[in-house]
């Protein structure tokens, strides 16, 4: 093995590991917070506290007009959906059930663009980093740019936050890879 490979497989493992996620729960009166922003690449993680409702792509921030690229089936309580933003961009969305977004189920992400400056983007809490980004059921949605979304049951598990297991993760590749170019 050259000494080149582990470096490579270090660097790999580290920008897998730099790669972040956000939530967005779902209630009966919206989606909390209703803007993110992100680094491309990023993924958003949508908690539904609330069954009965989905996520949409929209052709506008503050529409309800599907732009059918990509949407959620109609999720129950406890369930995640998540999708990784990898164009940078205004990508704009809501809740295709019944009278949601005309009843303000709407949102915004903000994909490695500047941010509105009167609304500044809420830390993690604490009940984000309790819930466990493991998913339970994993489904490939129905979107025509073949990207796999994922569908999850909520695990009631106390675990670190998916941060931390990304890290651990990376720390894990680095130390196999410095073993590796050691033993060359």
């Amino acid at each position: 093995m050259h000494l080149s490979t582990p470096i490579l497989l270090v660097l790999a493992c580290v920008a897998s590991a730099m790669a972040a996620s956000r939530q967005i729960t779902v209630t009966d009166k919206g989606f909390e917070p209703a803007q993110v922003c992100i680094n491309s690449g990023d993924s958003v993680n949508w908690y539904f506290a609330a069954g009965g409702h989905s996520v949409q792509e929209t052709v506008a921030p503050g529409s309800c007009d599907s732009k059918n690229t990509w949407r959620s089936a109609v999720m129950q309580p406890g369930w995640r959906w998540s999708r990784t933003f990898k164009t940078t961009g205004v990508i704009s969305y809501s809740s295709s059930v019944g009278n949601d977004c005309a009843n303000g189920f709407k949102g915004t992400i903000y994909v490695g663009v500047s941010c509105p400056t009167t609304n500044e983007v809420p830390k993690e809490t604490s009940e984000e980093r309790a819930r466990p980004e493991t998913p339970a059921i994993s489904t490939a949605s129905k979107n025509p740019s073949g990207a796999v979304d994922t569908i999850a049951e909520d695990v009631k598990a106390k675990t670190n936050s998916a941060a931390t297991k990304q890290a651990s993760m990376a720390l894990a590749a680095i130390a196999v890879a410095i073993a590796a170019a050691i033993s060359v």
